[in-house]
């Protein structure tokens, strides 16, 4: 399918309309007046737990954009007819829809959403009469519609899109936050390892030493009993080192003391 994309031609108000949803109306509401329901009504809103306003993804497009179109094609279907003076016979053309990427609302979402600027037209008769547009989203396997007008008018709106962003935000901050923190234990156990290995690498004697200079600290603490242990421990640890030596030296002069440790 061959659909144009749109030049860029946002519209600010819109796009705030949109993408806070909130209500509103424009000055093209006189234009749609012929075309659409005379009597005035609310915009229809949404819940994104409706499932009835939710269509697939495709599972094999070439592209982000394979499948937008229709999509929105079918959202315009089912929200944009109700509001129309003779639903009965309008048409929703696809060679009349064109659609544009809102960059800036993947960004800002990390990546996790993206978002959808679509413009197309109803025809009655073969005649072109009034024209729509739609804000649609992409939320993990799912297109959901944001917005709809018709001619200006806003007819659909999803109130729950501003707390939808600020979950789906919330979502990218603690899964960095995860990641930060997986990366920093991965560090950790990284020098935990080396530390473990030099260690090992470590001369006996240094060892032995190090074992000596805790018995030691002991013994000048005056807990005799756990200074004995120690001073063993060299001993048996460490034999024919000059710690082990001087361990079995202390070990001797202490032998006729004791302390409660």
């Amino acid at each position: 399918m061959d659909v144009r994309r749109c030049t860029p031609r946002i519209s600010t108000a819109f796009l705030l309309t949109a993408l806070v949803g909130c209500g509103g109306t424009s000055d093209s509401q006189s234009a749609a007046s012929a075309t659409v329901a005379s009597e005035p009504r609310e915009p229809a809103t949404g819940a994104v737990t409706d499932d009835s306003l939710r269509l697939p993804v495709p599972e094999h497009g070439e592209n982000i954009d394979d499948g937008v179109v229709e999509a929105a094609r079918q959202f315009a279907i089912r929200l944009a007819t109700p509001a129309l003076k003779v639903p009965g016979a309008a048409d929703f053309p696809v060679e009349t829809i064109c659609c544009e990427r809102l960059a800036f609302m993947h960004t800002s979402t990390g990546g996790k959403m993206d978002h959808w600027l679509v413009d197309g037209t109803v025809t009655t008769g073969g005649i072109r009469r009034p024209q729509w547009r739609m804000v649609i989203a992409r939320l993990d396997d799912s297109y959901i519609p944001v917005t709809v007008s018709l001619n200006g008018v806003e007819i659909y709106h999803l109130r729950s899109h501003s707390q939808l962003l600020s979950d789906v935000r919330q979502t990218e901050i603690e899964q960095r936050q995860l990641q930060t923190d997986a990366a920093k234990a991965e560090e950790l156990a990284a020098k935990r390892a080396v530390w473990k290995e030099l260690e090992a690498t470590k001369p006996a004697e240094q060892k032995a030493e190090a074992a000596l200079k805790l018995a030691t600290s002991l013994l000048d603490a005056g807990r005799i009993d756990p200074a004995r242990k120690r001073l063993q421990e060299v001993i048996d640890k460490f034999p024919g080192t000059l710690a082990a030596a001087q361990a079995a030296n202390l070990l001797d002069k202490n032998r006729g003391d004791s302390a409660e440790e």
